[in-house]
Formats: structure tokens, C-alpha cells, sequence
């Protein structure tokens, strides 16, 4: 009689975590936790005295900024031969999950891809603050974008 081998694939996923989309053949998903912050903010949103739209534009550029810092690492990690298993985004942040621990110079490169993205973003933001100061395209009693301090 033959015995058959079966290989084993463990569920590496972290647990709560539900899949939204993939990018850069990376799973990215959700902790439960993060979608209860997204109701709490949804909920205390709407008795704010900043507008519904304000408030879910504000929300979306959030993560869309802390998912570009995630796969920042994750196009890195692919360039030196990691792959990613995953990005899961929670309340206070995202983690990218790497296959295996790379060689300390190469993360090193990893783990720095990650800020230089937020700087990057942070640059087009002040450069958009700069080029559409006193066009009137801004509101003028919001002070989430306020420009006046720029020179």
C-alpha cells in the first residue's frame, strides 16, 4: 500500500481579517477592528459640524495613504525577492506581511520605502496647497486645508 504525501498549506492569514482587493498581486485586507473605526467615525461624522462628504474624503485619503505606505514596502520587498503574503490594515495602521526575513541591508530598503512614499505624498499635497492658493477652489472656513501659513 502507498502512502500518499499530502503537503499541508496553513492559513497564514491574520485572523479577523477580510479581503477587499489586490494590488501588486498583494492581498489587502480588513481587520473587523478597522471597519468597526470606520462606523465610529461615520457615526460621530454625522453629528459634526463638518459636512458627510468632508468627513468620508477625509477618511478615504487616510487609507488610501496608509495602503500606498504599505505596498511601498511590499514593491520593495518583490524588487530584493520577497514576496508579501498580505497587507492588513487596522485601526492604528497597516501591516505588510513578508514571507520570510530578508538580509539586513535589504531591509533596511524595505522598511525606509514605506516613509519615503508619505513624503512623497506629503510633497504633491504641498505642492497642490501652493498652486491652488487664492484660486477660491478651497473652502474658506475649512481648516483642514488651510494654506495661509504657506509663504
Amino acid at each position: 500500500m502507498q502512502r500518499e504525501e499530502t503537503t499541508h498549506r496553513h492559513d497564514t492569514r491574520i485572523p479577523g481579517s477580510i479581503s477587499v482587493f489586490t494590488a501588486f498581486g498583494v492581498p489587502v485586507r480588513f481587520h473587523f477592528t478597522f471597519i468597526l473605526l470606520l462606523i465610529f467615525l461615520a457615526v460621530v461624522g454625522l453629528q459634526g459640524k463638518q459636512s458627510a462628504v468632508s468627513d468620508v474624503i477625509f477618511v478615504l485619503a487616510l487609507f488610501a495613504s496608509v495602503v500606498l505606505h504599505e505596498l511601498g514596502h511590499a514593491v520593495v520587498a518583490r524588487h530584493f525577492g520577497v514576496r508579501t503574503k498580505e497587507i492588513v490594515m487596522f485601526p492604528i495602521g497597516g501591516v505588510a506581511m513578508l514571507e520570510k526575513n530578508p538580509p539586513a541591508r535589504k531591509e533596511l530598503w524595505i522598511a525606509s520605502a514605506g516613509p519615503l512614499v508619505n513624503l512623497i505624498i506629503g510633497g504633491v499635497i504641498l505642492l497642490l496647497i501652493v498652486a491652488f492658493r487664492g484660486t477660491g477652489i478651497r473652502d474658506r472656513k475649512s481648516t483642514r486645508l488651510n494654506s495661509s501659513h504657506i509663504p
